[in-house]
């Protein structure tokens, strides 16, 4: 196996257990909720709940724009994807052709 795919499976591994570690040394729970968030967090901001009166939820009709759009994470992370994307392109016609 090469070197990357093996780093890609110790980090894989290593992801679940910090929470896990984090459970028994510290009785918390903050990297496990971190971790969720960052997962799923979206779709708390992108839909409101739903009432519980409804049998059937056009899922449409739960679209709440405005807060996805107005949330800090989302243009934060966007300025980040924009920084490094450009650092990438920066670094790589900086190099010399193989």
């Amino acid at each position: 196996m090469s070197q990357p795919a093996l780093s890609r499976l110790e980090a894989g591994r290593t992801v679940p257990t910090i929470p896990v570690l984090e459970r028994i040394a510290l009785d918390t729970g903050y990297v496990g909720t971190l971790i969720r968030y960052r997962v799923t967090g979206f779709l708390n901001e992108a839909f409101a709940p739903a009432p519980h009166n409804m049998s059937r939820i056009d899922p449409l009709a739960l679209l709440t724009p405005g807060r996805f759009f107005s949330s800090p994470g989302l243009w934060l992370g966007m300025v980040f994807a924009v920084v490094f994307v450009a650092a990438a392109i920066w670094l790589r016609r900086g190099r010399e052709p193989m």
